[in-house]
C-alpha cells in the first residue's frame, strides 16, 4: 500500500486479502481478513504447522526426503 493511504485512514496493522480473476481480468475480492494465518479450529492449525515445518525444512535441506 501506499505511505499516503496510511496517512488517510490510519494504521491497518496486520492483513491479508483473498483475490480472484475472472477469465477477462477483472479481479474481485473475496475476503478480507484481519489476522492471516492464525485459525480457531485445532485441527486447521495443527494441519498448518506441519505444512510451514515442513516447507522450512525443504528449503532448508532440498536433498531431504520428507515422509
Amino acid at each position: 500500500m501506499r505511505r499516503d493511504t496510511f496517512k488517510k485512514i490510519g494504521f491497518l496493522g496486520e492483513f491479508s486479502i483473498d483475490i480472484g480473476e475472472d477469465e477477462s481480468g477483472a479481479l474481485f475480492i473475496y475476503e478480507v481478513n484481519s489476522k492471516p494465518m492464525q485459525f480457531d479450529e485445532e485441527e486447521i492449525e495443527t494441519n498448518r504447522l506441519l505444512h510451514l515445518k515442513n516447507l522450512f525444512i525443504e528449503l532448508t535441506f532440498p536433498n531431504l526426503t520428507i515422509k
